[in-house]
Parts: C-alpha cells; structure tokens; sequence
C-alpha cells in the first residue's frame, strides 16, 4: 500500500481545522436552539378569543401521555426531541476526532447526513398544523418563540454535517489521487 503524502494530510487537516472554530459555534448554536426550541412554546391556542393555552414540544408530549395517547406522544418524542439530540451528540463526537478517523467513517457520515434532512419535515409538519387549526375557525394559532430555535436548531446541525461531510470527502479523494499517483 503507497504512503499517503504528507502535504495532502495537512490540506486536509487544514481545511478541517480551519473550520474547526466555525464547526465549534455551530454545534454551541444547535446546543442553545434545541433546548430552547424543545421547552420554550411553540403555539400558542386561542379559543373564542378568551381561553389561550401555549404548548411546548415536552408539555405536548406530557399532554398526549396524560390523555392516554401513547404512541403519539412516544413518536412526537422521539423523532422530534431524542433524534434531534442523539444527531448533536454525535456531531459533537465527530468534531472532535482526528481528520484520518472521519475519513473512515464515511459511510456513517453520510447516512446521518441523509437522516438529516428529514429534519426539517418537523417543522413543515408543525407549520401545517398551525395553518390547519387557523383555517379551521374553532382555534386562532401562532407560532412562538420555540419553533424559531427549533428551526434555528436543525439549520445549525445540517451545516455542521454538510461541513464535516464536504472536508471528508475532500480529504478521501486526494487520498484516492495520491493513492493513483503513486502507483
């Protein structure tokens, strides 16, 4: 097996690194907006113009389990609030790990990556729920604060992966070309 060369590595390590600060406050921006956009409100119900409740993502699921709606509140739980934190640890992980170790793990990268982008269906689904129940007529709906750090949230994480993912790539084809070169 040729030896990788060495100029190549420090590109690559440089490009990874030189993003390293950016990656880091991405990741403390994701941390911030995800625990805001889960306990902050995001709709605030109006009922006849008297009778207003304000739900957050956990009050929603403590609501559903409390009416006896199990699978609704365990699905809302874990694909809007365990998956989400789950993706952010293990972005955390992959910041920290040495350029060569993410170059291997380009096959998980980009399945996370692709699991990512399903983040976003959260919060159509919840814009369509709020365009719903004002449509409706019985509810007056808003959206609050907590759907803009959720949001905020998903953005931040899918730049993250995109960054980490883009610089991996980067790095494995000019293993590969190296790799060609020297044969």
């Amino acid at each position: 097996m040729p030896e990788a060369d060495p100029r190549t590595e420090r590109r690559g390590a440089f490009a990874l690194g030189g993003r390293r600060f950016l990656l880091s406050l991405a990741i403390v921006a994701a941390c911030v907006s995800l625990a805001l956009g889960v306990s902050l409100p995001i709709i605030k119900l109006t009922k006849f113009f008297f009778w207003t409740n304000e739900h957050s993502l956990l009050s929603t699921v403590q609501t559903l389990l409390k009416d006896g709606q199990t699978f609704l509140a365990v699905t809302v739980f874990l694909f809007s609030i365990l998956l989400p934190v789950v993706k952010l640890l293990y972005l955390l992980l992959l910041s920290t790990l040495p350029v060569n170790e993410l170059a291997r793990r380009q096959r998980q990268l980009g399945a996370l990556e692709w699991l990512g982008r399903w983040s976003m269906h959260d919060v159509l689904v919840l814009s369509l729920t709020i365009f719903y129940l004002k449509s409706s007529g019985v509810y007056d709906a808003t959206s609050l604060n907590g759907v803009y750090f959720f949001t905020a949230a998903v953005v931040f994480m899918i730049l993250g992966f995109s960054w980490i993912g883009n610089d991996t790539r980067k790095l494995a084809e000019a293993h590969a070309a190296a790799s060609e070169e020297a044969m």
